[in-house]
Parts: structure tokens; sequence; C-alpha cells
């Protein structure tokens, strides 16, 4: 039987011990099958002088992982289960640590023996990814608390499900008094209606709403606030529920232009927001990420280039307006506007590109004015450069710009790392289908040789040899099988055993001559 480069089978026998204080909870395991070629592709094991190689790898594994398997394998015995499932580390040579993912199935053979047969998968990549997203969604938090206005998520019935640190201040409530309660709860009614029915405007319509309203906060002083309210999709499509995001504009004193930039720079935060929870394809991030950037500046020409892990160049993902004929050039550190900020790993603003001592000689750039480029990060690694352009002279990118579009940067880098996790998660899990697929069709092969081996030791030959016949009928959905027996001179086959339907005549006894039969001289 062949074995999977990421998974080992094993077979072993078990025998109950009359005290349960002794060594795994009262049973004895000797391992009799374990595959050590697959053990070596999970990773290097040292095997001490005199030590067998099963247990120079188990010596490898996590020995508070040992102690609950210990327990959870003599509680399946004790219970009378015919299989369990568990994971367990072990650290390779080079302490690299892997987890594997144990499937055991256990053949019952006595009231004290037991054949415990199994196979133990790698599951590291997962294990990894899973963390990974863990920590991406911890970095989303806290960056959504750090940011003035309150943000929160309701379900489609008004409940809140979801609020940052702003939204805790606002209301003077912490998340176990608020989540579950409604905007009745703790709202005057006047207000709380208001606030419903534009719920249900979005949820109706699936669009965002942007509105000016009162508000009363926790403090019972009234204060005026503006309100984005976007719908949280599914995977589906299907709406699930509300995100809103508030904040205080009693005391605005800003000029026009510079709320309504305000306005621009949360409103792309907040579409960015929203795709953190439904953007899945990175083709579709890409495109998002420059669209929401040239909205929240003001232009229509805008890049993104992409940059694999390792790898020692960019590429250009997505080109639109002036770049739209760029998409695919490479850039490399150092070398144009792109790879300075890929070098230097800070935003760079140019207010003439024709100027601009480090530009590509290329005529066809010679219609780009202000540029200015922004680093994608993945914690402090650069994994992409946004690129935006104006061609009208006047238009420069200020420090306000550059600012949003740093803080724009932070949630696509969010965004873009999700969708990247989310594709290596399919085709992990893709992987892992076919594998089970595989190990399934290898544990039922398993358990056919334990079965006509437990036949082959019957001192009855007659009576094991029909059984044997009989497993290999069932194994294979054949109607008629039958065992043959090589003569001494192997000049003829004999029928000695078979299972036939009812009402045919028997073989048994029949010769078969092995001179001139094709299939008998190949046997």
């Amino acid at each position: 039987m062949t074995q999977d480069a990421h998974a080992v089978f094993w077979s072993a026998r078990v025998t109950k011990l009359d005290d349960e204080t002794q060594e795994a909870y009262g049973y004895r395991w000797k391992t009799e099958y374990a595959n050590p070629d697959a053990i070596r592709q999970l990773g290097p094991i040292k095997v001490e002088p005199g030590q067998s190689f099963n247990d120079a790898w188990y010596a490898t594994w996590d020995d508070q992982d040992k102690e609950l398997m210990d327990q959870r394998s003599a509680r399946a015995f004790r219970e009378g289960l015919d299989r369990y499932t568990q994971e367990f580390r072990f650290y390779d040579a080079n302490g690299d640590v892997h987890w594997m993912l144990e499937e055991a199935r256990i053949h019952r053979q006595s009231e004290t023996e037991f054949v415990v047969t199994g196979v133990s998968a790698e599951i590291t990549a997962t294990k990894k990814a899973e963390q990974a997203v863990r920590e991406r969604e911890e970095l989303y938090r806290s960056l959504v608390d750090v940011i003035p206005q309150a943000l929160t998520r309701k379900d489609r019935e008004g409940r809140v499900e979801f609020g940052n640190a702003r939204y805790f201040e606002d209301t003077l409530m912490t998340p176990e008094a608020l989540y579950g309660k409604t905007d009745f709860d703790f709202h005057p009614r006047e207000h709380a209606e208001k606030y419903w029915q534009d719920d249900l405007r979005v949820l109706r319509d699936g669009e965002t709403l942007e509105t000016i309203e009162p508000h009363r906060r926790g403090d019972g002083k009234d204060i005026i606030v503006r309100v984005i309210k976007s719908p949280i999709r599914n995977l589906a499509g299907e709406i699930d529920g509300i995100q809103t995001m508030f904040w205080d504009i009693t005391e605005e004193q800003l000029r026009q232009e510079q709320i309504n930039r305000q306005n621009m720079y949360l409103n792309a935060l907040q579409n960015v927001s929203v795709g953190l929870m439904q953007r899945l394809d990175v083709n579709a991030v890409l495109q998002d990420i420059v669209a929401r950037a040239g909205q929240l500046v003001g232009t229509e020409n805008g890049y993104v280039f992409l940059r694999e892990p390792g790898a020692d160049e960019m590429e250009m993902r997505v080109g639109v307006g002036a770049y739209e004929g760029f998409v695919g050039r490479r850039a490399q550190p150092g070398i144009g506007l792109a790879g300075e900020v890929w070098a230097r790993n800070e935003p760079i603003v140019v207010d003439d590109y024709r100027n601009y001592g480090g530009r590509l000689q290329d005529a066809s750039r010679d219609i780009l004015r202000g540029v200015v480029g922004v680093p994608l990060r993945s914690g402090s690694e650069v994994i992409g450069v946004i690129g935006l352009a104006y061609l009208d002279p006047e238009q420069k990118f200020g420090e306000q710009e550059v600012q949003a579009l740093e803080r724009f940067a932070q949630l696509a880098a969010i965004a873009l790392d999700n969708a990247r996790l989310y594709e290596s998660a399919q085709i992990e899990l893709t992987e892992r289908a076919r594998a089970e697929q595989a190990l399934a069709l290898q544990l039922h092969q398993t358990e056919l040789v334990n079965r006509v081996t437990a036949h082959a030791v019957s001192f009855d030959v007659d009576r094991a040899l029909g059984e044997i016949c009989k497993e290999l009928a069932n194994y294979f959905g054949a109607d008629q099988t039958g065992i043959a027996l090589l003569s001494q001179d192997k000049s003829s086959l004999m029928v000695v055993a078979e299972r036939h339907p009812q009402g045919n005549p028997s073989v048994i006894g029949y010769e078969i001559p092995v001179t001139g039969n094709p299939s008998t001289e190949i046997v």
C-alpha cells in the first residue's frame, strides 16, 4: 500500500492491565506497525544508540499531549468505543513543532486485548493558518479600537453584536451589558424609532446610508452625530446585519472641503472594514484597494504592486487610468517610485513626476504630475505598494491625503492578508479532503487484511478458507470467488475453497491446468 507524504499509518496491540495506575492508565501499548519513511518525511528524527525508530519518534511527542492521549484512549477502551480522534504535537531534530491529527479505530479482540489501527496526518499548516486568522482578528480589533469614531455591528433584529472602545465610552456600558440589546433598551424611544427605521432601510435596500441625527450619550448629554450605516453580507451575498459608524459633529468647525474629505476617508475605511468580513478573493481585494484609494484622494489614476512572500521583486497587479497599460510591470527595491517606497518602507510624495530624480525613463509617464506611493505592510514587512497620481499640475498630495492613505493602507493590508489566508485555507482543505479519501481506502484495506489474518490462524483450514473467500467477495463486490492451490509439480491448480450464488454447482476439487492457460501461467 502507498503512503501519503503527510500521514503515518500505524497499528498497535493493547493489553488491559489489572492495575489502572500502571503504564497508560492501565493499558499497555505495543506498536506493531508505523511507517518510518512517512515519519521521516514529516521531519528529521534523532535516534539514540540502541533505540528503535518508533521509540525515538514517540520520545519526540509533547509530554503534556501524551498524557492527554493516554487518558483519551483509556476512556475509549473503558467505554467500549470503536474509534477516537485526537491531536498532538511532536518536535523534530531541528526543534520545529509539528501538529498531527490522529484518527484511530479500536478492534476489540477480547475483554483485555485490543488491536488499534489508525492514521496520523499532519495539520501544521492548518494550525498556523488558524493562528494567523486569530492574530489578524486581534489586529483588526486593535485598529478599530483606536479610531475616534464609535463603531458597532447589529444583527437583522437590531441586537448589538460588536462594538469598539469608542462605542462603549459613548454608551458608558460594558460589552456584557450591551451585547444582545437593541437601541430601544438604552436610547430615548423617539431616537430608537428613527435608528430602527434607518436600519430597516439598509436591510431592505442593501445600500450604505449616511445621515446626521440627534444622539444622547450615556452621560445624558445630547449631541449631533454623523452616521454611516452599511449592510454586512455573508459569503452567499445575503445581508446578515448592519455596521454603524458615528461620531460627534456638534462642535465641528472645519471648512466644508475638510468635512467632505473626512467623509470620503471615513467612507473608504468603512467599506474596507466591511470588506475584511466579506472579500475573500485576492484579485477582487486588489481592485477594490485601488478604486477606494483613488476615491479617497480624488483621482482615477492608480495602481497596486504586490510582492509574493520571499520574492525579490514586485508585480503591478492592478492599474487604472494612466497606469492601465502598465499591469504586469516589475519593480525592484530602490528602483522607481514603487521600488523606493519598498526600500524605505515609508510614503513618498512627488509634486511633479517629470522632475523626479528616481523616475523611470518612459515617455508614457510624462503625463504624470503629482504622485504618491504608500507601502502595504504585513507586520513590519512590505508586501506591496499603493500608488496614485494627479494629471492636473495644480493638484498636489498634501499631509492630510498622505495620512489618510496610510490609515487606509493599514486596513487594506489586513483585507489582503485575510484573502490570502482564505485562499491558502481553501487549498489546504482541498488537499486534506483528497488525503482523507486516500486514508479511508487505506483503512478499508487494512481492515480486510486484519480480518483475513484472523481467519488464517484458525485450526479449521476448510472453514478458514471459506471465510476468506467470503471476505474477498464482500470486499470486491464479486458474486463468486475461489481459492486454488498449486500442485507440487506446478502443472495444475486445484480449487480448495469457494463462494458462489445459491444454486450454482460447486467447483471444489476442480483441477485447472497451468500450461496453455495465460492466467494460471502468470500465477
